[in-house]
């Protein structure tokens, strides 16, 4: 006797359909059967109450575009439990964005995501805030915080909108990808072991957040060299839609206000530049930055030694730009005598001088930072490229017989270059 073929049958309203059934009847079809019949399973097995729109949507919906309806991925059901959208208390949804697109808000979606990053708002509040934008004060809160190198008693104040182990762990891969900063330095040479990482305030209002970072910064001297902050700090970005109040008068965004002090000024202070004071503390209406008069402004080599002058890396012989093209032998044009290469230190404890400096590419200073110290035969290698080069052995070759032989993989570098130089190799390692 055969027997029936299977059959995935789903209740609406006490109404049995048949999802086979179902889809030989519907009218317009962007998926086969068995995607839309695994798509309703999905929802049925995470709880969602099915109705027609789900059923509708999972046929017509081109794969492509079906995610954010259904959920998958990292998405994490949840069950709404507001009040704006009546009609939805108590179902459950399989993401936000299947929500979002549920109440027809779907363009709404990537900062509602946003705020949530930086808020602990409700769902319904920070619907509103990116619909009418008022709760973004609400939202738009801080943390100032400090980081302390434990031996030395160093420290950095930093402000982020983020969690703290978010920001810290920023500051982390910025050291491990060579950043020259002082405190990604620091880290550099340290670990993360070496850190305290901790909050001084938080709830912090924006607009209070760059003075009280300025303010910590000069009270406790933490700026270079005598701590490990870069600057005199108040720099944050993304808050150009962020109420400003300027001698009275409030500008609903900063590109307003920047905008007023270009036109109050005749152009003499330039939006950007009004708003780049703004967020630095500065004075507004102060005469704005002219290029020198002096030919190498502007000019490749100037760039190079002013972005150094600035961080206070350069020994006092280099602080004059005439003695660092002097001793380095510039073009006449100021341009970089190696170009594609950096200007780095030797050694990285010393300020950039005559006898610390050299031109590294970028893929030499990424083998540096990322390499560990080889010892062979009593000379140091930066890392197994730079062994592989000296021995004519691959690197993948090296790294094998570290990792799986590393008490006899020196006889077999010796036995491998042994081999070599009789058959007539030269090589630059001793034997």
């Amino acid at each position: 006797m055969p027997t029936k073929p299977r059959q995935t049958i789903i209740y609406i309203d006490t109404t049995k359909i048949v999802l086979s059934d179902y889809y030989e009847q519907a009218s317009a079809k962007s998926v086969s059967y068995e995607v839309f019949r695994d798509r309703i399973r999905s929802l049925r097995n995470r709880d969602v109450e099915i109705n027609y729109d789900h059923l509708e949507r999972a046929i017509q919906t081109p794969v492509k575009e079906y995610q954010k309806y259904s959920g998958l991925g990292r998405a994490v059901s949840f069950t709404y439990r507001g009040q704006r959208f009546p009609e939805q208390i108590g179902k459950i949804f399989p993401s936000i964005k299947s929500f979002m697109c549920e109440i027809g808000l779907e363009h709404l979606y990537p900062k509602v995501k946003a705020k949530r990053k930086i808020s602990d708002l409700s769902l319904d509040e920070l619907i509103e805030a990116a619909q009418h934008g008022g709760l973004a004060k609400k939202a738009k809160k801080g943390i100032l915080y400090r980081i302390t190198h434990i031996n030395s008693g160093a420290k950095y104040y930093g402000l982020t909108r983020q969690k703290l182990h978010h920001r810290w762990n920023q500051h982390c891969n910025q050291a491990r990808k060579g950043s020259s900063l002082p405190l990604h330095y620091a880290i550099r040479e340290n670990g993360t072991a070496s850190f305290r990482v901790e909050v001084v305030k938080e709830g912090v209002p924006l607009q209070q957040l760059s003075k009280l970072e300025r303010h910590y910064i000069s009270r406790e001297q933490t700026q270079w060299p005598n701590g490990l902050n870069a600057c005199s700090g108040g720099q944050i970005g993304n808050l150009i839609e962020y109420p400003v109040e300027f001698k009275g008068q409030i500008f609903i965004t900063q590109t307003e206000f920047g905008e007023y002090i270009e036109n109050l000024t005749g152009g003499a202070v330039k939006s950007h530049v009004a708003i780049s004071r703004l967020r630095a503390g500065q004075e507004i209406l102060g005469k704005q930055r002219h290029h020198s008069p002096e030919p190498y402004a502007g000019k490749p080599l100037y760039r190079i030694w002013k972005a150094k002058f600035n961080k206070g890396l350069l020994c006092s012989r280099w602080r004059s730009f005439e003695r660092f093209i002097y001793d380095i032998g510039a073009p006449g044009d100021y341009s970089s005598p190696y170009p594609g290469k950096s200007l780095c230190r030797i050694d990285n404890k010393v300020p950039f001088g005559p006898n610390n400096y050299r031109w590294m590419t970028r893929a030499e200073k990424a083998a540096e930072v990322t390499a560990r110290s080889i010892e062979y035969n009593g000379k140091k290698f930066s890392s197994f490229a730079n062994l592989a080069k000296a021995t004519g052995i691959a690197a993948s070759t090296l790294i094998y017989w570290n990792k799986k032989h590393p008490h006899s993989y020196v006889s077999k570098i010796t036995e491998k270059i042994t081999t070599k130089v009789f058959l007539g190799t030269q090589l630059g390692v001793p034997l």
